[in-house]
């Protein structure tokens, strides 16, 4: 009998089926999904896969918990499990004042602010001096962050599931009720959404808050090194950018040979599929200016960024905030676990809210009179 059924297989339904397997050895779980990692092309939809990925804390303190209970598992791979792609990598924030209003300010109005919360979560949080802030920008600050290769990350969290016992089957859902006629399913069974973005349109859930914001992203072939070690530059995320109110620049070089990523933008609402060619101008100039200050450099002269691919993906935002809650479908005495609406921050705070759905089918068994974790 299948005692979970994770519908969807972004960085979330995975992580959340992993910590479900550790958390009950015994009991069965099944990834119901359309889309996997190791598809040859994937929507944009899915958003997991066109993310940098790292960790840059977007919630303000009173919701911090998903992403503070993150940063260390995180920690622990990016220092034991080479394996799992993840690696500590220092970030570099510049900030211009004259953005708090636009989307990419309000977007990153935590990662920021002032003394932020984080800054006794993540190491060697610190201020940039005034001669580290080049011209153009208010204030800064830096600290050790991790970076994910996002393809080998996604295809480990694949291989750590059926490790732990998981199954996949793929099965595309127009209604939520569907994830309970499946093989060895019953009204018993606990369903877990993390539909991502589908939660807009999955009949039984059909979230009106749920909306995208379109990102776009260049994948060059160039590494961020400082040429006087050898050694991976800063990340760089700025606030924002004259160009647009929607765009910015950030540049991440990802391990293990995954190249890096160079974006991008913030679009609320927008569904545009297609590469927006003058966009991917913009991010180039962008990347090209600000590429030497991930190693302390102020020039890069003649600099060309070998572009090996170009993606968009919807970020699944949320308005109101991500919804990790527990809901019974009393027409049926079922019992649903949801866990979606991340917007931009999915994979920084995707074993927080795992942490939680655990907790809430923790709730449901002792409901169920079953036998729960603790």
């Amino acid at each position: 009998m299948a005692d979970f059924v994770v519908v969807g297989a972004g960085v979330s339904g995975l992580t959340s089926s992993l910590t479900l397997a550790k958390a009950y050895p015994t009991k069965q779980i099944v990834v119901v999904a359309q889309n996997l990692p190791s598809d040859a092309q994937l929507p944009a939809t899915y958003a997991s896969a066109f993310a940098g990925a790292n960790f840059m804390p977007m919630a303000d303190a009173a919701n911090s918990r998903w992403e503070r209970s993150s940063w260390p598992e995180f920690a622990r791979l990016a220092q034991y499990v080479p394996e799992a792609g993840v690696v500590f990598r220092d970030v570099k924030l510049l900030g211009r004042h004259k953005d708090r209003d636009t989307a990419t300010g309000q977007w990153f109005q935590t990662l920021m602010a002032p003394d932020p919360w984080f800054a006794t979560v993540v190491p060697g949080y610190r201020s940039l001096e005034p001669a580290e802030i080049p011209g153009g920008y208010d204030f800064g600050a830096t600290f050790q962050s991790i970076c994910i290769n996002v393809p080998l990350y996604l295809q480990w969290l694949v291989g750590q599931c059926l490790q732990h016992g998981v199954n996949f089957r793929r099965q595309c859902l127009a209604h939520l009720n569907d994830a309970w006629t499946g093989p060895g399913v019953s009204s018993r069974t606990i369903v877990v959404n993390c539909t991502g973005l589908g939660a807009a349109t999955l009949g039984g859930v059909q979230d009106d808050r749920v909306v995208p914001s379109r990102g776009q992203i260049l994948l060059v072939q160039n590494e961020l090194i400082d040429p006087s070690t050898g050694e991976p530059g800063s990340m760089i995320v700025t606030s924002g950018s004259d160009d647009s109110p929607d765009e910015l620049c950030y540049i991440m070089q990802r391990p293990a040979g995954g190249g890096t990523v160079v974006g991008g933008c913030y679009q609320a609402g927008c569904w545009n599929t297609e590469i927006d060619t003058n966009l991917t101008k913009r991010i180039t100039n962008r990347a090209r200016a600000m590429w030497p200050l991930g190693f302390d450099q102020t020039t890069h002269a003649n600099m060309t960024l070998d572009v090996v691919a170009q993606a968009v993906g919807f970020r699944p935002v949320r308005k109101g905030g991500v919804r990790v809650e527990k809901q019974l479908l009393a027409r049926h005495n079922r019992w649903v676990v949801h866990n979606y609406g991340h917007g931009g921050w999915g994979y920084q705070g995707s074993y927080g809210c795992a942490e939680g759905v655990v907790e809430l089918a923790n709730e449901i068994l002792e409901t169920q009179g079953g036998i729960a974790k603790l």
